[in-house]
This record gives C-alpha cells, structure tokens and sequence, in this order.
C-alpha cells in the first residue's frame, strides 16, 4: 500500500503563532511512543530512518519559539496514519 501525504495550513494560533499540519496514511504512531519518537535515534521496533530527522525537527522548531508533537491523522485511530503538528512564531 502507498503511503499517501496530506499537507494542511491551519493559519494563527492566537495571534503571535501560525500552526501547521503534516499527515500521512501509514502504520500511525501508537500512543505510548508519541513522545518517545522526537528522542535522538530513537527507532526502536519502526527500524526505519536513522531516528534523527524528528529530533532534529524538534530542535529547529522549539529553538524559534514553536512547538512540535505527533498526533493521529484520524483522532483516535492511530493505525490510520501520523499527524505532525507544529507551530512557530508568526514572522
């Protein structure tokens, strides 16, 4: 099955920060490794990457002021595809 990604712009967060969303229809994230995921290497059973990309991305996100987490592409159906969301300060 392919993978199929969606990009979605949800616009301001308040009035200092824009939020943005990107999804795909992959195996999803189970809830318990939602954290874990933006560890440094960190790919335990997935086996795929070299578990730096999230890390990284969650470096560059916080260091603007942002924030960056792993959601469900369909709320509560975390087989039905990843979600990642993040906001960063409105330039």
């Amino acid at each position: 099955m392919q993978r199929k990604a969606y990009e979605v712009e949800y616009g301001l967060v308040g009035s200092e920060m824009v939020m943005r969303d990107r999804a795909d229809t992959g195996p999803g994230v189970p809830d318990a490794d939602k954290g874990s995921i933006f560890h440094r290497y960190e790919k335990k059973q997935r086996g795929v990457g070299e578990g730096l990309g999230l890390y990284l991305a969650q470096i560059l996100v916080e260091r603007y002021g942002g924030r960056i987490w792993a959601a469900d592409r369909v709320p509560g159906r975390p087989e039905c595809g990843a979600a990642f969301q993040f906001t960063l300060k409105k330039a």
